[in-house]
């Protein structure tokens, strides 16, 4: 017993210094799912716990023979008890849609987003993922990141998907997002372009939201809203931060030149996830430059064999990664990801910068404004903001809605809407999804009343 107890110490004792080596040399990674977002700054408090363990565990080997076995007993309890937490998250717990989808009385379609695309191909159907422009740019040597798409060898950062497309995009209840996209790639009607020289009555930039994530087509806030204003053209991409929506103002906006353009604003990650991945980006923050523009909308044609055939490549990598799935989930196991998820062991995320946003949402409005337009700021809360509130995000919200203010832009604030709302749980599919239809159909009704108000009314201000 006594040989067994100084196995176990020493055993524990190299993968406490094992786990802890790895920290060092992956620079906090492990505890980051966030590519891109690398240091120790945010995995720093989790150092000690390998150091201590190590220390503990070499320096219980000078303890009497019946301490040491003690101290193997807790130790063999503790990692039993772990890991059956973990194979339970793995294995056990639900996924949250499939029980939505139940509670809605929908059925829940368990396929793939691989799976949902073969079988539309093999009917014929030229059917792509969407792809979003944000997850297109990838680090490179020099510590920035740069889009991997190339045209005539240049780099190029498109901000739609493929163009006039059966376009497949997500799925958190019920049944997949599917659409055909628009000439640019967009989630909008083929018709919703104006023919040349027209013009849209209201442009919407945003992620997500905007993009119609992941409701049923035609329930999405910007479809609800284009039911009553028919001129009603979307921009939206997921992953979308505000250079990326400057981009698209940019490239697209001049030629459709609206009255109203609204600008989506949503707090769950637009300053905190998607803002720090664009600055990287040396192309994008030229955009911050009054007459920078890649000329996106007159090379579509280029840019949509490019984006093709990058999403065949990646369609073909996602299938080897499923028939590496077993080995990747028990990866993930000896991760302990399932446990680190749930009790938020990740690198905090960085500090907004809101400097850098104020002058992105100034640059676009000096866009707008150089049309004859106007753009209003709506703000889009999150499931956090009201049911998990924070001090972090109540001081952003202030801080966000003070930039739009002291830019003179007409404000939609959506939190009191949302917070009042008589179920504000069927707002959203479940705890942090997109909004449900009854969430887009709220946000919609909400605009909708403060753009009729116009300027003078009450509800921009």
């Amino acid at each position: 017993m006594k040989h067994f107890a100084n196995l176990v110490l020493i055993l524990a004792g190299f993968a406490c210094l094992a786990v802890l080596g790895f920290l060092l040399m992956r620079g906090g990674t492990f505890l980051a799912d966030a590519p891109g977002e690398s240091g120790l700054s945010g995995s720093i408090a989790f150092l000690g716990l390998p150091a201590a363990g190590t220390a503990l565990c070499f320096g219980a080997l000078a303890l009497r023979a019946e301490w040491r076995g003690l101290l193997a007993a807790c130790l063999i309890a503790a990692l039993v008890s772990v890991y059956g937490a973990e194979l339970y998250l793995t294995y056990a717990a639900d996924d949250p849609g499939e029980a939505a989808s139940a509670a809605r009385g929908l059925n829940h379609d368990s396929r793939s987003k691989l799976d949902v695309l073969r079988d539309l191909r093999t009917y014929g159907i030229t059917a792509y993922p969407f792809v979003h422009p944000a997850l297109l740019l990838a680090p490179g040597g020099d510590g920035q990141s740069h889009s991997v798409i190339r045209i005539d060898g240049a780099e190029v950062q498109p901000v739609g998907g493929i163009g006039r497309v059966v376009t497949v995009v997500c799925r958190e209840v019920g049944a997949y997002l599917i659409y055909t996209a628009d000439r640019h790639g967009f989630h909008n009607p083929p018709d919703a372009w104006p023919t040349a020289g027209g013009m849209a009555d209201i442009l919407a930039i945003g992620d997500s939201f905007a993009q119609g994530q992941c409701v049923p087509d035609g329930q999405g806030m910007i479809s609800r809203l284009r039911e009553t204003v028919p001129a009603t053209v979307s921009l939206g991409a997921g992953h979308d931060g505000p250079l990326l929506m400057l981009a698209a103002l940019r490239e697209f906006g001049d030629r459709l030149r609206p009255p109203v353009v609204l600008w989506l604003f949503y707090e769950g990650n637009d300053l905190i996830i998607d803002l720090p991945r664009e600055r990287r980006s040396p192309l994008l923050m030229q955009y911050l430059a009054p007459s920078f523009g890649q000329n996106l909308a007159n090379r579509q044609g280029p840019i949509d064999e490019a984006l093709s055939a990058y999403a065949d490549e990646q369609l073909i990598a996602t299938a080897a990664e499923e028939r590496d799935a077993v080995r990747r989930r028990l990866l993930g196991i000896a991760k302990l990801h399932g446990l680190r998820q749930l009790l938020g062991a990740t690198t905090s995320p960085p500090e907004p910068d809101l400097a850098l946003f104020e002058r992105v949402l100034a640059r676009a409005r000096d866009d707008v404004h150089g049309w004859g337009g106007r753009m209003v700021f709506a703000y889009l809360p999150s499931w956090n903001t009201l049911f998990r509130p924070t001090a972090s995000l109540d001081r952003m919200r202030e801080d966000v809605l003070d930039i739009a203010h002291r830019l003179d832009l007409p404000v939609v604030d959506l939190l009191p809407a949302f917070d009042q709302a008589a179920d504000r749980h069927a707002l959203f599919y479940y705890p942090g999804s997109h909004y449900s239809p009854e969430g887009h159909a709220l946000a919609a009704h909400e605009i909708g009343e403060a753009l009729e108000a116009g300027e003078a009314g009450d509800r921009l201000r």
